[in-house]
């Protein structure tokens, strides 16, 4: 009950802390990561899991991530009590779809975060050690929340632009169109030059910079895409039915 309270009082500012959790998150660990020389020579992007794999910044990694996650299911939460629900009524399974990849894409997000690659990741990379399930485990987290991440983006693009009841302004509707391209434009990128990757020859550490690209793109995209829900939350009013 006292939960429910104040997602209905709070939630509206969710997508904004999110985002900023998110941001702090991933440019703060790559600032610590550079401070403490855990970047090896040569790579001038890192993937943003390798930035927390080691300490210090690997707590920042945890934690900030972790805010990253609650923030995107009290999003949900509040979508669904206050928002989701006046969608038509055939649009109503869509909506229910929709709402729980947004709390997969949660989950894969905070299962990367708890269980890092593994602390000698860069002699993977060199072909000095072998991969671990540590390291696998961490992945596969990753891939969770990149598919259900975009398999939500996709849903709810559908969603806003079918739906004619629920309170979405053409500019939010495009905004969210053109994050969803974002999303699809590096995402095969992003994942097979990937340090912990299987795929493929050995990687340099310039191909796996240019990997990252791909990763940085779709993790912002990603980001921006759930903070984009304080524009339809800014004009929605908290009158909707109480949910159990």
């Amino acid at each position: 009950m006292h939960l429910n309270m104040f997602v209905r009082r709070y939630g509206k500012f969710a997508p904004s802390v999110s985002l900023v959790c998110g941001l702090v998150t991933l440019f703060g660990t790559y600032a610590l990561a550079v401070l403490n020389n855990h970047i090896p020579e040569g790579m001038w992007l890192p993937f943003i899991s390798l930035n927390g794999a080691l300490a210090p910044e690997r707590w920042l990694y945890l934690a900030g991530f972790w805010l990253t996650s609650i923030g995107i299911c009290v999003s949900a939460k509040y979508a669904k009590d206050t928002f989701l629900w006046r969608a038509e009524s055939h649009l109503q399974c869509l909506a229910k779809i929709s709402y729980y990849f947004s709390l997969i894409a949660a989950m894969g997000l905070i299962v990367q975060a708890t269980i890092p690659l593994q602390s000698n990741i860069f002699d993977v990379i060199k072909r000095e050690a072998e991969l671990r399930a540590q390291s696998m485990i961490h992945q596969t987290g990753a891939l969770v929340l990149f598919l259900a991440g975009y398999a939500h983006c996709i849903t709810m693009d559908i969603l806003l632009f079918r739906s004619h009841a629920l309170p979405s302004s053409t500019f939010s509707k495009r905004l969210k169109l053109v994050l969803t391209f974002l999303m699809l434009a590096p995402f095969f990128l992003a994942f097979i030059p990937h340090p912990a990757s299987s795929v493929g020859p050995k990687k340099t550490v310039e191909e796996i910079s240019y990997g990252a690209v791909g990763q940085w793109t779709c993790v912002g995209a990603l980001l921006l895409y759930f903070a984009s829900y304080h524009l339809e939350f800014c004009g929605t009013h908290s009158d909707g039915p109480r949910h159990h």
